[in-house]
């Protein structure tokens, strides 16, 4: 289920089902006051997608960072450094 693992945390590739999590972070106006504007459910989802498929034409996409401890998901980070 992981791609890499610590004793608090779990990093496992984006599903559509994280898409209400994500969108707690993605849609909170302090969280994104760097972006130009906080995103909807539908642009987080279009995220998600975009992700995915990074991960089948590039090899790297985002990564859930899971808290293993109830599985609560916690944050999205790149596991490469590229723009997108």
């Amino acid at each position: 289920m992981y791609v890499l693992e610590s004793e608090r945390l779990g990093l496992r590739n984006l599903e559509l089902d994280d898409n209400k999590e994500l969108f707690k972070i993605l849609s909170d106006q302090e969280t994104m006051q760097f972006y130009p504007k906080p995103y909807t459910l539908e642009e987080t989802e279009n995220w998600i997608h975009k992700s995915m498929k990074s991960y089948q034409e590039n090899g790297f996409g985002l990564w859930a960072v899971i808290l293993k401890k109830g599985g609560t998901f916690y944050w999205a980070m790149w596991n490469y450094f590229a723009k997108y």
